[in-house]
């Protein structure tokens, strides 16, 4: 079962929303492999010097039919 993943981070000044579809077995955690490396390749791309002060989310979209 497929689904979609969203992180957003945010700091003050700017904001940033990667998506991922994720086609493999996940388990809704933060320390999933899967999720994890969504996250860590975000904050990489955001770019900011100060990682303290960054606002992550992650989202999870299902659909079921």
């Amino acid at each position: 079962m497929a689904f979609e993943l969203s992180v957003t981070v945010k700091s003050n000044d700017k904001r940033m929303t990667t998506k991922h579809f994720i086609y493999e077995p996940c388990t809704i955690s933060e320390d999933d492999p899967i999720i994890k490396g969504a996250v860590e390749d975000a904050v990489r791309e955001f770019g900011s010097e100060d990682n303290e002060m960054l606002d992550i989310r992650v989202k999870i979209s299902l659909e079921v039919q």
